[in-house]
């Protein structure tokens, strides 16, 4: 599915619901390259249209930000098919979890930033590693949550303006729409040999109605990102500045900008 917005940066390839290029982005100072920072979902396949155009990026790292739990009862394609996948849980993942630990994305992206700090660091520091001959992509399930936020992440630490970072990140719920969540919920069905209506009835007993988990997992508001990157300056002076105190060196800081931003 291909977006309209000029800033979705999308690449229609099947496989993917929303895969998009989280560079070609301005900077003050020049421009994030394209075809190197890449985010997407949770890929269904990969034809061989898909891995020719992943091999000629060429892909050398695919950061997998799901648990163990999420990869079991669905699928790695990019393993499968040959990729470096580097597994680096963030959060818990379901969207019946996530509602249980916040009432809205914000909250959500807020505890996420507070809880996971270290796994976050450790993503954006294998991001710098990937992008230096070749291309990344940055996924978990929808590719909008997680990885929304080490794209964001990232983005920052490169110098993209905040409403260019939040203007990305909205673009997501172009891609997810309802007939993604409807694939997904199908596929983790026969993942768990379940029928569709006993995945409806074990998301019941969550007490969060499905039409809500629907909006929560295919939604990405401005609010949501404004709402995080707010709390990045406030509580801890900036995204640099939370990374580098939670672990990420300052070498993989200075690596990334030269591996990845175009002066003017």
């Amino acid at each position: 599915m291909t977006s309209s917005l000029p800033y979705a940066n999308n690449i229609p390839l099947p496989g993917f619901f929303n895969l998009r290029d989280g560079g070609d982005l301005p900077t003050p100072n020049g421009k994030v390259r394209a075809d190197r920072l890449l985010r997407s979902d949770e890929p269904s396949s990969l034809n061989e249209q898909a891995l020719t155009f992943l091999k000629g990026l060429p892909l050398n790292l695919v950061i997998d930000l799901r648990t163990e739990q999420e990869i079991e009862m669905s699928q790695d394609p990019f393993a499968e098919s040959g990729f470096k996948v580097d597994t680096i849980p963030v959060f818990s993942g379901s969207v019946q979890s996530m509602m249980g630990k916040a009432s809205s994305l914000e909250a959500l992206y807020v505890e996420m930033i507070d809880g996971s700090a270290a796994a976050l660091a450790s993503a954006v520091g294998a991001v710098s590693d990937g992008v230096q001959d070749g291309a990344v992509i940055v996924h978990c399930t929808a590719g909008k949550d997680r990885t929304g936020v080490v794209i964001a992440l990232t983005q920052s630490l490169l110098g993209v303006p905040e409403q260019e970072i939040v203007d990305n990140y909205s673009a997501t719920q172009a891609n997810l729409n309802a007939a993604w969540f409807q694939e997904t919920m199908k596929a983790y069905a026969t993942k768990m040999g379940m029928t569709p209506d006993k995945i409806q009835a074990m998301v019941a007993k969550t007490g969060v109605p499905l039409a809500d988990l629907e909006k929560i997992a295919t939604s990405s508001p401005a609010s949501a990102m404004q709402g995080v990157l707010k709390h990045l300056d406030t509580k801890y002076g900036g995204a640099k500045k939370y990374l580098l105190s939670n672990g990420l060196p300052q070498a993989k800081i200075d690596a990334l900008v030269s591996a990845l931003l175009v002066a003017n």
